[in-house]
């Protein structure tokens, strides 16, 4: 599997979070679900992590791997593995 993604203005989309999160009185996270081959991954994490990980800056982009995330204890984990059974 593939951790790896791209963050596009990943300052911007930290500061939305913020003010919902404010509008709304609720905690800041973020979810990632990747679905490759026989198998989805949800990777729940607060924004705090994110925060921890990566130093959010202007750039029009950021590389981020979701499996520094994952070895968070505030982070939780979820995976489906499935098999397709006959033809479609």
């Amino acid at each position: 599997m593939d951790y790896s993604l791209t963050m596009r203005k990943p300052l911007e989309q930290i500061k939305k979070v913020k003010e919902a999160c404010l509008q709304f009185a609720c905690e800041p996270y973020f979810v990632f679900v990747v679905d490759q081959m026989d198998s989805i991954k949800v990777v729940v994490t607060p924004l705090e992590v994110i925060e921890e990980c990566y130093t959010i800056g202007t750039k029009s982009s950021q590389e981020w791997n979701i499996l520094k995330f994952e070895k968070d204890i505030k982070t939780s984990v979820f995976e489906f593995d499935w098999k397709t059974r006959g033809t479609i």
